[in-house]
């Protein structure tokens, strides 16, 4: 979906040695992938060096590459992708913002017709 290359500057083995003990902090379960739930759950109350939430959902997008919904150590242990996560990031909210608006619409077909009935 989202397969843009770019160059991307290689992790450090200090930044990778960190991200392997971290990965295993997140990974709740213990089966050697991230799901978003785990990375949202492990972010909470976590704030950034501008004093504003981190937003967990961006992070698993960026580092989610092979789009398969779970992060693997190979991907975590490399540098987020803003560019990519952002992308990622703003399609997911509005095909969630279309679907909520789709079914709104059919609720509302359905409550007229359900009124119809009742004439």
């Amino acid at each position: 979906m989202f397969h843009i290359e770019e160059e991307v500057d290689k992790p450090s083995e200090v930044y990778v040695k960190k991200r392997i003990d971290l990965f295993s902090v997140v990974d709740l379960d213990n089966n050697y992938r991230i799901t978003l739930k785990e990375l949202q759950s492990y972010y909470k109350d976590k704030y950034n060096k501008n004093g504003k939430f981190i937003n967990a959902e961006l992070r698993f997008y960026g580092l989610d590459t092979n789009e398969d919904d779970f992060i693997e150590l190979a991907e975590f242990a490399t540098f987020i992708n803003w560019k990519i996560a952002n992308q990622k990031y703003r399609a997911k909210k509005q095909i969630f913002t279309l679907v909520q608006t789709e079914t709104y619409k059919i609720r509302k077909v359905q409550h007229q017709c359900a009124e119809l009935l009742l004439l």
